[in-house]
């Protein structure tokens, strides 16, 4: 019985090009699941020089691939490499890195996965079989039972997800058509929803979440909705411009805050007297720099395109503590009045601090040489402590065989003093 394949693996409907020249089906690596039975697209861009691509399935939606690393996995863009490429999940490419850009559209047969069916195993059996095997992705199913039948059913909605299995163990999947039981009918078709927008026909393989059919808009249809129709009224929402604001106010306090109490040396009454403990970054020119630069970044005037020239205008200040705080209502009413002005504002804003956090940050920046300084400094102090104790436990048995040597010479002379008949404790 195979849960999503017959068995061997194929690659159709294939035109080689000038970037890719070949396709093939391969192994599927330790770990990896077979891509699932369907149309895929190999998408080749240029980014900044560099030739990139990717695979796509018949939903429009990235898959996971070897990465060039060899190891890891990702359905992110990556560099094209020249000559053959394995995917690790049954299709292999070969490649050209000086072809140009564009998209090949290739069909994957998956081989599947087999299961052995005994003649003695149960419904339990079997069920538990199939939902533990490692299905081809997308084409996955499940198996239950009810009312003492067998059922698959897909883990996916619509025709891209289909189940594909083969019987070979006469197992006598089946379904209805009327009052007769027919072998290799679904009980349930697979299909798409499919509805209009603005008079436009679209077709997508869920009802639910659709985040790509109108951009910005998250729609679910609801499951009465056939021959039924609505209209959207749809505006602007700030709520996830607050939300980023009081993320970075958020974020930014708990920096601001860190470096202010390693910055600061305290003092304290003992006694008649007063005790200074100082801060790990007492002192510390880089780090002082640092929270300034913060500070004069959101209190300044920052030249800009629009007519908000501060950051307090919008709902940004700082109170008597220096604490970064919000106005929420403010810098609703300024988006919902001068949307424009409050983005350049913000776009010039962003820019200067990301340059002065790009300065301290980073591996070349200030903040790494004075980490790595200080681990230097640390080094050279574990060096020279570890050079005094050496010379501490060198003198510590310097004077251990000095005595030694003493006790030595006092017992020889109390020897002697009794050969020659002196007490030396009289």
């Amino acid at each position: 019985f195979w849960l999503g394949g017959t068995g061997t693996a194929s690659v159709s409907g294939f035109t080689a090009n000038a970037t890719v020249t070949g396709t093939a089906t391969g192994a599927i690596a330790d770990g990896q699941r077979e891509l699932g039975a369907g149309d895929y697209s190999v998408q080749v861009r240029d980014s900044a020089g560099t030739r990139q691509f990717r695979l796509v399935n018949s939903d429009g939606t990235a898959v996971s691939i070897r990465s060039k690393d060899g190891t890891s996995y990702s359905a992110d863009w990556q560099s094209i490499p020249s000559g053959s490429y394995d995917s690790g999940r049954g299709l292999t490419l070969n490649l050209d890195s000086t072809g140009p850009v564009g998209a090949t559209a290739l069909t994957y047969t998956a081989r599947g996965t087999s299961i052995t069916i005994n003649a003695g195993d149960t419904q339990r059996n079997i069920t538990s079989a199939i939902n533990n095997a490692a299905q081809p992705e997308g084409r996955a199913f499940k198996a239950s039972i009810v009312a003492g039948q067998l059922v698959l059913s897909a883990a996916q909605t619509g025709t891209n997800h289909s189940m594909v299995f083969t019987d070979n163990a006469n197992l006598g999947f089946g379904g209805y058509i009327g009052s007769s039981f027919t072998v290799g009918i679904d009980l349930q078709a697979a299909q798409n929803a499919q509805f209009t927008v603005n008079g436009m026909a679209i077709s997508r393989a869920s009802n639910a979440n659709l985040s790509d059919v109108v951009d910005g808009v998250t729609l679910t249809l609801a499951g009465d909705a056939v021959n039924k129709s609505a209209r959207l009224s749809i505006t602007a929402s700030n709520d996830p411009a607050v939300s980023a604001m009081n993320a970075f106010v958020s974020k930014f306090n708990a920096a601001f805050t860190h470096l202010t109490q390693k910055l600061a040396s305290t003092s304290k009454i003992v006694g008649d007297k007063t005790a200074y403990t100082r801060g790990p970054l007492t002192g510390d020119i880089v780090f002082l720099g640092l929270r300034s630069d913060m500070l004069s970044q959101i209190s300044n005037n920052i030249s800009n395109s629009g007519s908000f020239k501060n950051l307090a205008e919008i709902g940004l200040s700082f109170d008597k503590d220096l604490k970064l705080s919000f106005d929420s209502a403010k810098y609703n009413d300024a988006l919902k009045n001068h949307s424009s002005d409050v983005t350049a504002l913000l776009d010039a804003s962003m820019v200067k601090f990301d340059k002065t956090l790009s300065v301290h940050t980073g591996t070349t920046g200030l903040l790494q040489h004075s980490l790595t300084d200080m681990d230097g400094q640390l080094k050279s102090y574990d060096q020279r402590i570890s050079k005094y104790n050496e010379n501490l436990n060198q003198r510590k048995q310097s004077l251990i065989n000095q005595y030694q040597q003493m006790q030595s010479q006092l017992a020889e002379l109390g020897t002697q003093a009794q050969m020659f008949g002196i007490n030396l404790s009289a």
